[in-house]
């Protein structure tokens, strides 16, 4: 029998089919790994939640969860922002969407002003600042000597509220080019209704209406208007702001992660509302003219 030797080239050959198919067995092996390790829990990820708020007449706060992922009941609580544990979560399973948590005075001493947040796992899940459901009591007038008093009411200067007080006051502009601006976490307990010059509300609230007759509108920082907004203008809504009505203008509408409790009027084109960062509303609606718009205006302040 003749057996036949193997060349250098059949040697050549075995070496690189072995290498070859060692290459693919560890291919193969690590991405079997891979997908073993994705499909576990062997990579922690952190706690996220969508989180809404509900301020009741009685004082009570319900919050509950629009979405959550990889959250526990254990070690989620609500506390003030100054770390004072208001209450845990209830239940000690996985949170999900529909969930709530309520908390009262008892389970801590908060109030108009204050910041609730939630955490979760160590993990700050969110902040939300109390507004209240009933006007504050102010501590000062148009006539008294506070941000606002009767001089600075009268003259042409711009009106700014920014010392943290609640003032009792119907701003009306009827002819200067005036500004007003509130911001720092002021309150304004009255309407402001201007024919001239830009609104702004930063990190305040106002409880009453707001309308801009010629200039523009703009609220951040979990600014709040208790009532509508109207400018013959631009309204520019964004950082977690709430309008507890409708919003009406003549020029552009950009809401961008807000609630507006209501509809929205707009006379320009849909191009000129724009709707982002997951705000809510109530519908959007086109008005013919800018007459129509003032009439549903004179409507919403009777």
């Amino acid at each position: 029998m003749n057996l036949r030797r193997s060349s250098r080239d059949d040697r050549g050959v075995s070496v690189v089919v072995g290498t070859v198919l060692l290459v693919g067995m560890v291919t193969m092996g690590m991405a079997v790994l891979g997908a073993a390790v994705l499909s576990t829990d062997l990579v922690d990820s952190p706690p996220r939640a969508d989180l809404v708020y509900q301020e009741q007449p009685s004082g009570e706060v319900i919050i509950g969860i629009e979405d959550a992922r990889s959250l526990s009941g254990d070690g989620t609580y609500v506390q003030l922002q100054d770390g004072s544990e208001c209450r845990e979560w209830p239940s000690s399973g996985a949170i999900e969407s529909g969930d709530t948590i309520t908390i009262d005075q008892t389970d801590c001493n908060f109030q108009v002003g204050d910041r609730l947040q939630v955490v979760g796992s160590q993990t700050l899940l969110d902040t939300y600042r109390l507004r209240g459901t009933s006007p504050p009591w102010w501590d000062y007038s148009c006539a008294a000597d506070g941000p606002l008093t009767s001089t600075g009411m009268a003259n042409s200067n711009d009106v700014t509220i920014d010392t943290g007080d609640t003032v009792e006051c119907d701003f009306t502009s009827s002819s200067e080019d005036r500004n007003f601006d509130i911001n720092n976490d002021s309150a304004l307990v009255g309407d402001v209704n201007t024919s001239a010059g830009d609104i702004d509300v930063d990190d305040a609230d106002v409880y009453g209406y707001v309308i801009a007759g010629g200039n523009d509108i703009t609220m951040t920082d979990e600014a709040r208007i208790t009532r509508f907004v109207y400018s013959d203008g631009n309204v520019d809504i964004d950082g977690d702001s709430t309008v507890d009505g409708p919003v009406l203008a003549t020029g552009s509408i950009n809401v961008d992660d807000s609630t507006i409790d209501g509809k929205i009027y707009y006379t320009g084109d849909s191009d000129d509302v724009s709707i982002s960062g997951g705000a809510t509303h109530d519908g959007l609606e086109k008005v013919a003219s800018k007459s129509e718009l003032e009439d549903k205006v004179e409507e919403l302040r009777s």
